[in-house]
């Protein structure tokens, strides 16, 4: 596995990276002071990233404090429990909608707990699979078309929602959902209707 650590709070430097060796430590090198967001790639299946700790002080994986006053070992813990979600997306016509992007939000939306949001695309057949969720409350969306991060904007999702299904996942559990995609058209109508 890769964990990687961003940067929230400046632009001036990059990414760091590290490998997790086959006991689970890691080291992390070139630590500039700043607040990072962690992620993990790849995850391994059934896994999701239940919490990060530095010391005995657990923090969320999108505000790691790595600076000059943080002090003891940072752990990383994973819980073999995940749930899955699969489905079908149709087009207007009532088809299966290949190539669409379906996204995964809790319910309600929060973007602090980004590890919680999930992105896949739907095969030839409109079909799509996501693995790893968290247990809990989602809204599931299936977009024509949507560019990385938007899925994060909580007016975006607000505004779509009545074209969305909710889902529940539980420790191991599956849920299965249709959809109906989202078209630029039928996105404009949302915004238009939220706006009100």
């Amino acid at each position: 596995m890769q964990i990687q650590f961003y940067p929230t709070d400046t632009i001036s430097f990059g990414s760091l990276n590290t490998s997790v060796g086959d006991d689970g430590t890691f080291t992390l090198n070139g630590v500039t002071p700043a607040k990072y967001s962690l992620s993990i790639h790849p995850l391994p299946d059934g896994a999701y990233l239940r919490t990060v700790r530095i010391g005995d002080q657990e923090t969320p994986a999108n505000a790691i404090e790595l600076s000059g006053g943080v002090s003891g070992q940072l752990q990383v813990y994973l819980k073999m429990s995940a749930g899955e979600i699969d489905g079908v997306v149709h087009d207007d016509n009532g088809q299966p909608a290949g190539g669409a992007v379906v996204t995964l939000a809790p319910d309600p939306p929060n973007p602090e707990q980004e590890q919680l949001y999930h992105r896949a695309e739907t095969d030839q057949n409109g079909i799509f699979q996501v693995k790893n969720v968290a247990p809990g409350n989602y809204r599931v969306y299936a977009w024509e078309d949507l560019e990385y991060g938007a899925q994060l904007d909580p007016d975006l999702l607000k505004a779509h929602s009545i074209r969305s299904e909710r889902v529940t996942i539980d420790e191991n559990g599956k849920a299965q959902v249709t959809l109906a995609r989202i078209s630029v058209s039928s996105g404009e109508e949302a915004k238009a209707k939220a706006g009100k």
